[in-house]
């Protein structure tokens, strides 16, 4: 059998659009009070955790997950041309920044264990990490900013 060429793969032009997006019908899911109420359970889940030798995975991971797509329509709401959409990403990045997101993305690193978690705990611990530190830079742009250490 003669070996056969495969076509050569071409890449597809995919044009940029500018993100719009009606945010009326999910904005009661995007009030501060919902942010403060999943970060305070997680902060106060890994408060617990450390002071005993279990936390409930699969709880954590979906957390996470949870909070990964929180910050990915923030960040696409504060793309949008939407005046009103941009100005409450704003406020929503203000609210989440003021938070200590790193305890998350290093409790997560340290609950990794390969032995008993899959690759996609490890994969979303990663995303969150990188698209927080992402936002944070965007968000830091021209401010200056107070580090609690």
């Amino acid at each position: 059998m003669g070996s056969k060429s495969r076509p050569s793969a071409s890449k597809l032009q995919v044009e940029k659009v500018p993100f719009s997006i009606e945010i009326a019908p999910i904005a009661a899911s995007f009030q501060l009070v919902n942010f403060e109420f999943l970060y305070s359970r997680l902060a106060l889940k890994l408060k617990k955790s450390l002071n005993q030798d279990w936390v409930n995975d699969r709880e954590f991971h979906s957390a996470l997950q949870l909070l990964i797509q929180f910050l990915y329509t923030i960040r696409d709401m504060a793309s949008s041309n939407d005046e009103r959409n941009h100005k409450n990403a704003k406020i929503l990045q203000a609210n989440v920044f003021y938070n200590d997101l790193t305890i998350i993305s290093q409790f997560a690193f340290k609950l990794f264990d390969a032995k008993k978690h899959t690759n996609q705990f490890l994969h979303d611990t990663i995303e969150f990490n990188h698209l927080m530190l992402e936002m944070l830079d965007e968000y830091s742009k021209g401010k200056v900013l107070t580090i609690q250490t």
